[in-house]
């Protein structure tokens, strides 16, 4: 008998304990399935990633003082905390902008290797150089807006659109929305592991934004101009060699598959983009397709959940993401 109870008062208090493991006091039903549901609401909202004018991106924290904003309607001061994102204005001195206007202008002069140099140096300056450009393309002479327009061509397929356009103010944006206008310092001060406090100049950042914020997904605006749909391997035109084809597919799984870029012409389309890493299974998109000729050797590989096999002696073909399409005013 004192077994028996002995071992149902155990019982109730294993009970008591993982009733208590449950709830426990000023934990509200629900909180871990809201964890995770939001991954992301435990980041400091200060961390921040920027993105600066070369491309490179820095991991960063803000220091805990407001960014004051000059609006059409005043000044607004910003809590660091509540920043999430921040595009910046393109800062130019008169030096700069009297250096890019002098590129430019050596883009109309005979000397060709004067002109090829002058557009290396403008196109280094991405961003920078976009609406200077955007000008010399519509009021320059016939040789400087040739020369402008393709490397306006050329700007578009390496800068996002959003830092591209619309970059003469500030927008910084909060949870509550989106503030226009220009940050009054010429800096932000910010807090690194290795150097201590530092000072960011906005002249040298594209774009910062909170790790508390998700990352867009940046829709690509591409050429779907003469797309044809998915032709299921490239033997039709593999003689070809040289032209390139749009086509419209659907990632897929399985078939035939031999290289790892270039494919042999007899593999999968559908799931070489997925080898390659263009396409996800089930995801449809445009792919541009080069017929490269006979090759003498294609190199096999596990990549993205799919195998293709090695192979010798074959007509092949090349994937790649289609030219993005800009837009003419």
């Amino acid at each position: 008998m004192r077994d028996r109870i002995a071992c149902r008062d155990s019982i109730f208090l294993l009970f008591l304990m993982a009733f208590a493991a449950v709830f426990q006091p000023g934990r509200a039903l629900g909180a871990e399935e809201e964890e995770e549901e939001n991954p992301l609401a435990a980041i400091d909202p200060r961390r921040v990633v920027v993105t600066m004018g070369d491309g490179s991106q820095l991991k960063v924290r803000l220091a805990e003082e407001p960014i004051v904003v000059q609006t059409a309607n005043g000044k607004l001061s910003v809590p660091a905390g509540d920043v999430r994102r921040i595009i910046f204005a393109l800062r130019l001195t008169e030096e700069e902008k009297l250096q890019i206007a002098q590129w430019i202008k050596t883009l109309g002069v005979p000397d060709v290797n004067a002109r090829k140099a002058a557009a290396a140096e403008l196109f280094a300056q991405q961003a920078r150089a976009w609406q200077p450009l955007e000008k010399a393309a519509k009021e320059g002479s016939t040789d400087i807006a040739k020369e402008a327009e393709a490397l306006l061509d050329k700007l578009w397929e390496v800068v996002p659109e959003g830092e591209l356009t619309g970059n003469e103010l500030d927008t910084v944006e909060t949870p509550d929305g989106k503030i226009v206008g220009k940050i009054a310092a010429e800096s932000l001060r910010i807090q690194t592991t290795q150097f201590g406090e530092l000072k960011l100049k906005l002249a040298d950042a594209r774009t910062l934004r909170s790790l508390a914020l998700p990352e867009q997904e940046v829709v690509e605006k591409v050429d779907t101009k003469g797309a044809q749909p998915d032709p299921g391997n490239l033997k039709a035109v593999e003689g070809q060699v040289g032209k390139t084809f749009l086509y419209k597919v659907t990632g897929a799984g399985g078939g035939t598959m031999y290289g790892s870029n270039p494919y042999t012409t007899d593999s999968r389309l559908s799931s070489a983009v997925v080898h390659y890493g263009l396409l996800k299974q089930g995801e449809t998109g445009i792919v541009k397709v080069t017929i490269m000729g006979n090759l003498p050797s294609f190199v096999g590989g596990t990549n993205n959940g799919l195998s293709s096999s090695s192979y010798s002696g074959y007509p092949g073909y090349e994937i790649s993401k289609p030219k993005k399409t800009r837009p003419r005013k």
